[in-house]
């Protein structure tokens, strides 16, 4: 072979290796890490195998988006779906290396025998200064979880206070839990700016009073023993509820484009409108339904 050939196939070597070289993998940690939390927690899982580079990093993701109902629901027989769920739960939570976690949110049907294991993960959440914080329990059966007393009482020590400075929003579904609980987290909260709670039987009543309160969102929906609600907030842009007949007092809320009321029945007076009519010039978007028939 001539050296003008040998030199061509050697050229043709090096080029064959340029393309085919990961380049992926040669990415700082904090990029992959970024990527991987894009994935699904199942996905994120399965980078391991791609190379000895990639074996934990996803330990590292930021999400952790326990959504059993797409996740196992689909391929689980129904009576092995809870044990598999919380096996996954608990798996992920030990092999978890981050500190920091953006998204911590757990969506399945899971039965009254398991709080005390929905507990430890919320403290393990709460732990690792978790950013937006979501349980949802809206299909379990005649089921809710109830927030617990001992994690209230935890947080209000300057340790737990500290675990707690870094929640953005909180969205509670099937949840039970009160006003005082509530109004905790909005208080000693700084950077929280959406509230969401749905279907709790033990808020009956909330106060989101403060100048300093941060509160942009509230979401308030179908909590049947609900009485009253007080906001006095400059920084409240978004108010919805859903619900029964309450008493709203509502005041110093100059930011406030986005109002949302549905009533569970035919209402003859705007129970929760008629607070709210000096604030409709200032308002972007307007949802009433259910209020058929109005006197103010």
């Amino acid at each position: 072979m001539s050296k003008k050939a040998r030199l061509s196939s050697s050229d043709d070597l090096l080029r064959e290796n340029e393309t085919t070289k990961d380049w992926v993998s040669q990415l700082p940690d904090d990029i992959l890490i970024n990527i991987i939390s894009k994935l699904t927690l199942m996905e994120a899982a399965r980078t391991c195998v791609l190379s000895s580079r990639w074996r934990y990093l996803w330990t590292f993701t930021t999400a952790l988006d326990f959504d059993g109902i797409r996740e196992i629901l689909p391929r689980t027989k129904r009576y092995f779906r809870e044990y598999k769920f919380v096996r996954w739960v608990n798996k992920v939570l030990v092999l978890h290396r981050g500190s920091n976690v953006s998204q911590f949110r757990v969506s399945f049907y899971l039965s009254s025998s398991l709080e005390g294991v929905i507990t430890n993960w919320i403290y393990k959440a709460l732990a690792k200064t978790v950013q937006n914080f979501e349980l949802d329990f809206q299909y379990n059966s005649g089921h809710h979880y109830t927030f617990p007393q001992e994690i209230y009482n935890s947080l209000k020590g300057v340790r737990g206070l500290s675990s707690i400075k870094s929640l953005r929003s909180i969205c509670l579904s099937a949840v039970n839990v009160t006003g005082e609980i509530l109004e905790f987290f909005i208080h000693n909260c700084p950077l929280l700016d959406e509230l969401c709670v749905k279907d709790s039987i033990d808020l009956v009543s909330l106060k989101v009073v403060g100048s300093s309160v941060r509160l942009n969102s509230l979401d308030i929906q179908y909590c049947s023993f609900m009485k009253d609600i007080e906001i006095s907030t400059p920084n409240l842009f978004s108010f919805k509820y859903y619900g029964p007949k309450i008493e709203l007092h509502i005041e110093n809320v100059p930011q406030l484009v986005e109002l949302s009321v549905r009533a569970d029945h035919t209402v003859e007076d705007m129970f929760l409108v008629a607070p709210l009519v000096c604030y409709f010039p200032q308002l972007t978007m307007l949802e009433l339904d259910s209020c058929n028939e109005v006197s103010i």
